[in-house]
C-alpha cells in the first residue's frame, strides 16, 4: 500500500503543479540562500571544468547572435578596461603579437590594403610623418629601391658616382648634400650618369631633346648682356 500512495502523490503532485508557482518559491529560496548556492556552484565548476567548458561551447555555436550581443555590451560597457589590458598583453607579447599580425597580413592583403586605405584618408597628417620618419631611418632601402628600377645594382651606382668624382655631371654640383639621381634614357632606359635635381629636371622638361638644348643655348647666347 505505501507503493500505491506514492503512485497517488506523485500523480496529485502533477496535477497541483504550478509553474508560476514553483518560479516564485525558487526565486525566494535563492534570495534566501544565495551564499549557499554560489558556494555549492563555484564548488561544483572547479570540479567539472571540462562539463562547463563543453556546455559553454555548445551554447555560443547554437547562439551566435546572443554571443555577438554579448560580446559588443561588454566592450561598450568596458572600453578603458579593455584597452589598458591589451596594451599591456602586447608590451609583454610584441614578438607573438607582431608574429600573429604578419601571418594575417600575408592571409589578407586585400583586407590590409583597405584598411590602410581607410586609415590614410582619417590621417594624411600622420601618414605624412609617417613615411617622413621611414625614409630618414632606411636611406639605404630607399637608395636600393630607387636604384633596382634603372636595373643597375647599388655597386653600379657607387661606381658612376666613383667616376665622376661625387657631383653631378653636368653642373659639378653636389645636388645640396643629397643623393644624385639617375638619368637615363626614356627610350632604351639606359643609364647615362647621375645629376643634381635642376639638370635633371631642366633635361626632364626640354623633352631630352638635344635639338631643344640647342636652340635653348642659342637663345641664351643671343640675349646674353
Amino acid at each position: 500500500m505505501p507503493f500505491k500512495d506514492k503512485e497517488k502523490a506523485k500523480e496529485n503532485k502533477k496535477k497541483n503543479y504550478n509553474p508560476e508557482k514553483r518560479k516564485e518559491y525558487m526565486k525566494k529560496y535563492r534570495l534566501a540562500n544565495l551564499a549557499r548556492i554560489l558556494e555549492y556552484e563555484n564548488s561544483w565548476r572547479n570540479k567539472n571544468r571540462e562539463k562547463v567548458r563543453e556546455k559553454n561551447r555548445n551554447w555560443k555555436k547554437t547562439n551566435p547572435e546572443k554571443v555577438k550581443d554579448d560580446a559588443r555590451f561588454y566592450y561598450e560597457t568596458n572600453k578603458d578596461k579593455i584597452k589598458t589590458k591589451n596594451r599591456e598583453y602586447v608590451v609583454l607579447n610584441r614578438d607573438k603579437v607582431n608574429e600573429r599580425a604578419r601571418k594575417w597580413n600575408a592571409k589578407n592583403p586585400e583586407k590590409v590594403r583597405e584598411k590602410h586605405a581607410r586609415w590614410v584618408l582619417a590621417n594624411p597628417e600622420k601618414e605624412i610623418e609617417s613615411k617622413r620618419k621611414w625614409a630618414r631611418e632606411n636611406p639605404d632601402r630607399i637608395r636600393n629601391s630607387t636604384i633596382k628600377k634603372y636595373g643597375i645594382t647599388i655597386e653600379s651606382y657607387k661606381e658612376i658616382l666613383s667616376l665622376q668624382k661625387g657631383v653631378c655631371d653636368i653642373c659639378g654640383g653636389d645636388n645640396d648634400g643629397k643623393s644624385l639621381l639617375i638619368d637615363h634614357c626614356h627610350k632604351t632606359n639606359k643609364v647615362r650618369g647621375l645629376l643634381c635635381r635642376k639638370c635633371n629636371s631642366g633635361i626632364g622638361m626640354l623633352k631630352d631633346d638635344i635639338s631643344l638644348l640647342e636652340k635653348a643655348i642659342t637663345y641664351l647666347r643671343k640675349h646674353k648682356k
